[in-house]
């Protein structure tokens, strides 16, 4: 009889000991995560700077929400910080669009100027589509209507057709 209570209670300070472990596991995976943020942190933003600075507003606003995103992950941007972060994005997708009807209007009047050689045309269309997937994000709706409407020009021919 006296086994019994002995058992359950070197069975409990086992159970105990595996439940403190975990903890301690736990809070050191935190912790090596929480020093991964400001590496990731750091990467992100000066991957947006890198992007805003050779005009390729496309991945620049890829790497600024990447940076807001890990900031709202980490969970200690004050409200003026995210109301900042938010105009810059704005303010860079202004900025995108606007290079975007920059180009089309540009590639409007070349398309005009070489309306008798379709070569260089369907040429100026792609390298048009090219500029304009580097400065709008993929989920922009004027990029994707541009996309389509190049891809009903132009079909994918394979061999194997």
């Amino acid at each position: 009889m006296a086994l019994i209570p002995v058992a359950a209670a070197l069975t409990g300070l086992f159970v105990w000991g595996e439940v403190e472990a975990g903890k301690k596991n736990t809070a050191e995976n935190k912790a090596k995560e929480w020093k991964s943020f400001e590496p990731r942190l750091d990467h992100a933003f000066n991957k947006y700077k890198r992007h805003f600075a050779k005009g390729e507003f496309a991945q620049a606003i890829n790497a600024l929400k990447e940076y807001i995103d890990l900031n709202r992950l980490r969970g200690s941007v004050a409200p003026e910080d995210e109301k900042m972060l938010g105009r810059m994005l704005d303010n860079l997708t202004f900025k995108a669009q606007a290079k975007g009807l920059a180009l089309s209007r540009e590639f409007k009047a070349k398309e005009e100027d070489l309306k008798d050689e379709p070569f260089e045309r369907s040429n100026a269309h792609y390298e048009y589509i090219e500029k304009l997937k580097a400065v709008l994000p993929k989920e922009d709706t004027f990029l994707r209507k541009e996309v389509e409407h190049y891809e009903r020009l132009n079909p994918k021919v394979s061999l194997y057709d």
